[in-house]
């Protein structure tokens, strides 16, 4: 006996409607470098100057989602770019998150099904950029290499915004051959005081420069295309 397609169909939905969760149960998220977050935590989120960030969300019917979208924090976007199906199925979740976020602002990431939804709250940190790294009394030798003398006693000025709280890493080649210290730093500028101890070469860049926090948001500063990097000689 054959059912009129219209019947066929209102079948075909009843049926796939039982299958479909109404919403998924989210059991854990995952995030590089950070310990697991609950799905009742708020998941900080920090602008990544060498990709998007993402997080893993994990929990019975997760991959179902057909799409994901952030309210309550404006240019934050998100896009669903990977799935796992069955037990410990999941999806991973891209943000595009502006460099000049509002720090501390807060929103809802929210998965939708085919029959509901499913959410979790999220905190963005606004993250320092660096327009300048500029070092005083030196020779330039060609751009970015400068020379110094043993002895001598000189002052990188970095210039940019949110420096207050960023942390000077200086590489191992500069941590063998000066002694140094942040001799000032605010939101605006950050002077690096250092005496050159012993012949050698070494470097700073914007890579030498951290945001602190956990792993999975101290991805470092974002360079503007003027912080070059320098290069300094030590002569004898």
């Amino acid at each position: 006996m054959r059912y009129p397609s219209s019947c066929r169909t209102i079948a075909a939905f009843f049926l796939l409607s039982a299958c479909l969760p109404a919403s998924a149960v989210i059991d854990r998220i995952e995030q590089a470098g950070c310990p697991t977050r609950r799905p009742n935590e708020t998941i900080t989120l920090r602008n990544a100057p060498n990709g998007p960030d993402r997080l893993w969300v994990y929990g019975l019917g997760v991959d179902f989602a057909s799409r994901v979208t952030v309210t309550g924090i404006e240019r934050v976007t998100a896009m669903i770019v990977r799935r796992r199906g069955g037990l410990g199925s999941a999806v991973e979740v891209r943000f595009s998150i502006p460099p000049d976020v509002r720090d501390g602002d807060e929103g809802r990431v929210t998965l939708h099904y085919p029959l509901g939804e499913d959410t979790f709250r999220i905190r963005t940190l606004s993250r320092p950029q660096v327009r300048s790294i500029e070092i005083d009394k030196t020779k330039l030798v060609s751009e970015p290499f400068y020379t110094i003398r043993v002895g001598d006693e000189h002052t990188f000025t970095v210039t940019g915004t949110d420096l207050a709280n960023v942390t000077f890493r200086p590489s191992e080649e500069m941590r063998a051959a000066t002694s140094f210290r942040v001799e000032s730093q605010d939101d605006g500028r950050m002077r690096i005081r250092f005496r050159a101890l012993r012949p050698g070469r070494f470097f700073v860049t914007t890579n030498h420069l951290r945001t602190g926090g956990p792993a999975c948001l101290d991805f470092g500063v974002v360079s503007l295309p003027t912080a070059v990097g320098r290069t300094v000689v030590i002569e004898p």
